[in-house]
């Protein structure tokens, strides 16, 4: 309950952790905890993509009976970023602390997993680096007033935004800042001695696909379904997305996000089922366009695709120090192929 104190802060728009008592300031790293004894890691991000997607998109809004529980998932996003603003006043900005559990092995595998899928390798190695990034791109007060209060009332009102009201592709900024900003929480809740049981984490689908272990079967129906030029031109929405200022707005928003949905969804599981080696009595051009993906993982394909859309010409600073990855694209383009030739 917020006093009218904590309320006027508020009001004069300056960066205060609204929801938390004084007693739930003083220990931000419980709070944290119990946000993710509510909700495991990849089960956040998914609430998130699709609280995000009823946001930007004019075409996608919730159920009746599901707004309940994507208000009450804004309510402890807010909390979880309150926190995380009060804790990371007191957090290093360059050196690793710890001491950290993980071996660095384990780390490497939740990242290909995709378990973490927007950190990077140095980000892993220092979770701080992500809080510090998300308040250094919103302050606590701009963040609540724009992407939150949308949020709210995207979910509240489905009519809300649907006309006349032009959405903006940089949002999608917004929700992978907050994605590593959940990430560095989760992995930094070890290094203060919360131990998570990631086994329990990990059991829940990835947070984007949403696909059963059975990649050979999911694959097999995908490619019966849809021609090759389908997937490939989901890839082709997203590299015009990159490479093409545009106005977005909240349709075309939503087939760029129904791409990037199917992109991932396909070669991601093109790689589960090239690395787990269950395609036999394949050509040998087949086997030896196989062996050049061995090294992929999701959690590659993921930050690569995703970065595609956070570097858009529509930001046009960020997409100047952006070298176009055409090499990247190209391989990418070969591995849809390669998805529909293990089927064919």
């Amino acid at each position: 309950m917020m006093n009218l104190q904590q309320k006027n802060v508020w009001f004069y728009n300056d960066d205060y952790p609204s929801t938390l008592t004084s007693a739930e300031m003083s220990d931000p790293l419980a709070m944290i905890n119990q946000f993710f004894q509510t909700y495991s890691l990849p089960q956040a991000k998914r609430y998130l993509w699709q609280a995000i997607k009823y946001t930007l998109t004019d075409i996608s809004t919730p159920a009746n009976e599901l707004r309940p529980t994507f208000y009450r998932f804004t309510i402890e996003i807010e909390r979880i970023v309150d926190s995380a603003w009060v804790l990371q006043k007191s957090l290093p900005t360059k050196k690793t602390f710890g001491p950290d559990q993980f071996s660095k092995d384990y780390l490497t595998r939740i990242q290909n997993e995709d378990f973490i899928s927007f950190l990077n390798g140095s980000e892993i190695s220092n979770p701080s680096k992500a809080i510090h990034d998300f308040f250094n791109y919103a302050s606590l007060c701009s963040w609540k007033k724009s992407c939150l209060e949308d949020m709210r009332k995207t979910i509240v009102d489905s009519s809300y935004g649907l006309y006349f009201d032009s959405h903006s592709l940089a949002d999608f900024v917004g929700f992978s800042k907050l994605s590593k900003l959940l990430e560095g929480l989760f992995l930094l809740l070890d290094r203060f001695g919360y131990h998570l049981d990631h086994k329990i984490h990990r059991e829940h689908n990835n947070w984007c696909t949403s696909q059963s272990d059975d990649f050979i079967h999911w694959l097999g129906e995908y490619v019966k379904k849809n021609a090759t030029h389908v997937s490939l031109q989901h890839l082709a929405n997203i590299c015009y997305a990159h490479r093409f200022h545009h106005d977005w707005n909240g349709y075309n928003t939503h087939k760029i996000f129904e791409s990037y949905e199917n992109v991932l969804q396909v070669t991601h599981a093109a790689v589960h089922v090239i690395n787990r080696n269950e395609v036999n009595n394949r050509t040998t051009d087949t086997k030896k366009n196989m062996d050049r993906f061995k090294k992929w993982s999701p959690g590659r394909i993921t930050r690569f695709v995703s970065n595609l859309l956070i570097t858009s010409r529509t930001f046009e600073r960020s997409y100047k120090r952006y070298v176009q990855p055409q090499k990247e694209i190209d391989l990418l383009t070969q591995l849809i192929y390669l998805a529909y030739k293990i089927h064919i």
